[in-house]
């Protein structure tokens, strides 16, 4: 069955702004999706046993989890790879990746999207660094797919379908919408903005404090609030405030404080008050997403008990450490 390039390119053109993973899934049935260079096609899934969602998407970038371990370094240095970027928002492994002669170089992002100069250092280092370069985040799902794709769009003339196909595979969550639309709506830097990055890029990043991070925590805890109040619908203002994304987002801004340097000093209790508060921002997520097809009672109800258990992680988590931060 053949179809159309330019009618696909229409489709794209006309729904971009509610382009989603199913919509993308289909046209890749349709399509047949992959990328072929030198004869190979990619992007190719690598069995590994010391790195998840480990993949090839081109000769110079592979995608993938955190490395962690001997073995896991070993097996890059095996796989050809020089240089590793991780736009993950721990401090990575720096001393284990250079015992294997391998260069790290940090470059973390959120889930929410990639701010204007961040983007330019990752363009700028998938266009220098030495490859093949391995591309990762904690889990290798959601921001390091993201970072190689705008790798593979700025330097291995990847388009936005290829890319968003590329998040399917790699099951990135369409809840993460910063993500998709930086992806979808990449646009090459220019040689002059370019020029203005330095190359020596940092092996870690000046990573954000405890209370940068509640800063942030109590941001989107004020904003979904307020989705509360108008019924647990998106704000009429802020129709980009999506309220079971906001309370994804919510749940991983938790799990990253867990995994701050900081919160490792810290006693168990904390790190538990942090896993149960991820746990629950998870669980509101999932029934602000059942809300938004089904109005019942019910729903508002259970999310509206979440909120309050929030509420009390929070008031607890407070009272018996905030003073020490």
């Amino acid at each position: 069955m053949m179809i159309s390039t330019l009618w696909c390119e229409a489709i794209f053109a006309r729904n971009r702004a509610w382009l989603c993973v199913p919509v993308i899934g289909l046209l890749v049935c349709l399509l047949g999706y992959s990328v072929t260079c030198h004869g190979e096609e990619f992007p190719e899934s690598i069995q590994s046993p010391t790195i998840d969602r480990l993949h090839r998407l081109s000769p110079k970038f592979l995608s993938g989890a955190q490395p962690e371990g001997e073995a896991a370094f070993r097996e890059l240095k095996k796989l050809g790879v020089k240089t590793i970027i991780s736009v993950d928002g721990t401090k990575p492994d720096v001393s284990a990746a250079r015992k294997h002669g391998l260069r790290y170089v940090h470059l973390p992002i959120g889930y929410d999207g990639v701010e204007s100069q961040r983007m330019l250092q990752i363009v700028k280092a998938a266009q220098t660094l030495d490859g093949p370069v391995f591309v990762h985040c904690h889990h290798g799902r959601h921001r390091g797919p993201a970072a190689a794709a705008i790798c593979c769009r700025a330097t291995e003339k990847w388009d936005d379908e290829t890319a968003l196909a590329w998040l399917q595979e790699a099951e990135t969550s369409p809840k993460y919408a910063g993500l998709f639309r930086v992806v979808r709506e990449f646009q090459m830097p220019s040689k002059d903005d370019l020029a203005k990055v330095p190359t020596d890029f940092p092996e870690t990043a000046q990573l954000s404090t405890t209370v940068e991070a509640m800063v942030t925590i109590n941001a989107c805890w004020e904003r979904l609030k307020e989705i509360q109040k108008h019924g647990f619908r998106a704000l009429p203002n802020h129709p980009d405030v999506v309220p079971d994304q906001e309370a994804l987002q919510l749940a991983e801004h938790f799990r990253e404080l867990a995994r701050n340097e900081n919160s490792k000093q810290l006693c168990g209790d904390y790190l538990r008050q942090l896993s149960a508060a991820n746990e629950t921002a998870t669980t509101l997520s999932r029934r602000l997403s059942a809300l938004a097809k089904d109005r019942s009672q019910t729903l508002i109800e259970d999310s509206a008990k979440l909120m309050q258990r929030l509420q009390n992680h929070c008031s607890q988590c407070h009272a018996a450490f905030r003073d020490g931060m």
